[in-house]
């Protein structure tokens, strides 16, 4: 209880950025174990807050299942965990505080910026839904709260407003180890369906970002999930354009740069501290390869989305298109991805993955590492596993 009131005015000077936060009501718990957490917890979640913060003992993951389960899958009441030492001493407390409140209104369904897409085909007035797609195969921790699922988690989040900042997540399991997502016509369906009832009409246009196939399995995807995805559309008797392509983050391609000092006698070097003994730097963000180095059969790119730190080398992802109803011109489609890397609520900058994915990926993590079960419907429309 104490602590929240020592958090309670770093918090509060956002009042004065317009964001209208009440003081909290402070809940404590004594005790280490899941039951002494149980009634408190259960009661806080009934009452049906806006949010909740909880303050979980340090290093304790089942406490921590225990509290996303309750708040995230019994009740549909959005949650952030934190440990005392996050707080504790800290000189830069207000900045830290002033983070995990963006993520907080994240979760709530708000967004903290935007960017303006490039790519001509998003200004065609038409509505598009963007779409990522993860598998997690990591082992199910043996204290997670609730009854035990063994299996891969599916995680998929689709777009439904048009600044691709706000997203619908379904979670299935499947078998241990399992890639092909067997239900992609269900979770297509439902994303098509929630899409409708958010616009008042289906998507005009698709993108689906599958990570985690590797090029053994492109043609098992080809021939079997993206087919699940037409059947989803079929069913309903519509007919959006779909584009689908895979990403690959592991990858043994390495791009680089001629240092300008180098190769043109002493031209201007963005790279820092560079001084010209070195040939070749990694490239700047945004590059992208689309010849010579990829694949002569396949439609595919290779797009290095954000810098890489002094002395490293920065890792390119690949992206391999596998159906292209909208016929992206190729400058469009790389735009677009490359945008869509900026798009991640929960970092400044750009990440290695398209949004969507990066969502999917934290949501499969989540629900297949850490907590069981399936998140209420409540949230299905709100970024709540960030």
């Amino acid at each position: 209880a104490g602590l929240s009131f020592y958090l309670w005015p770093h918090f509060s000077f956002l009042i004065y950025q317009g964001c209208p936060v009440s003081a909290p009501k402070a809940v404590e718990v004594r005790g280490m174990k899941v039951n002494d957490w149980l009634e408190p917890v259960t009661q806080l979640c009934k009452a049906k807050p806006d949010f909740i913060l909880f303050v979980i003992p340090r290093g304790s993951e089942t406490i921590y299942s225990f509290c996303k389960y309750k708040a995230t899958v019994e009740h549909g009441v959005p949650s952030q965990c934190f440990q005392p030492k996050t707080f504790g001493g800290r000189a830069d407390l207000a900045a830290i505080c002033g983070n995990a409140y963006k993520q907080i209104m994240s979760k709530l369904g708000n967004w903290c910026w935007n960017i303006p897409f490039t790519a001509a085909p998003l200004k065609n007035g038409k509505k598009w839904m963007i779409v990522g797609v993860d598998v997690s195969h990591d082992k199910k921790f043996k204290g997670a709260y609730g009854s035990q699922k063994s299996g891969s988690c599916v995680g998929f989040t689709a777009s439904y407003d048009p600044g691709y900042t706000q997203y619908h997540s379904y979670t299935t399991t499947q078998g241990r180890s399992e890639e092909f997502v067997k239900d992609s016509d269900k979770m297509m369906g439902a994303a098509l369906d929630d899409f409708r009832q958010k616009n008042k009409a289906y998507p005009d246009h698709i993108i689906v970002y599958r990570d985690g196939v590797g090029d053994s399995q492109l043609d098992v995807f080809v021939r079997k999930e993206i087919s699940l995805y037409q059947a989803a559309i079929n069913k309903r008797n519509i007919s959006p354009k779909l584009t689908v392509m895979t990403v690959q983050k592991r990858v043994q391609e390495r791009l680089f740069m001629q240092c300008p000092k180098t190769f043109q006698g002493g031209g201007r070097c963005n790279e820092r501290k560079c001084d010209g003994s070195e040939k070749f730097h990694s490239p700047q963000p945004g590059t992208v390869v689309d010849k010579v180095v990829v694949s002569g059969f396949l439609s595919e790119f290779l797009l290095v989305p954000s810098g890489a730190p002094p002395g490293a080398t920065s890792t390119p992802t690949k992206y391999i298109i596998l159906r292209d109803d909208n016929n992206f011109a190729p400058d469009d489609i790389q735009s677009l991805t490359n945008q869509m890397c900026y798009m991640y609520s929960n970092w400044f900058g750009p990440i290695r993955v398209p949004s969507p994915v990066m969502y999917a990926h934290k949501l499969a993590y989540l629900f297949g590492k850490l907590v069981n079960g399936s998140p209420h419907q409540l949230l299905s429309d709100k970024l709540h596993y960030l």
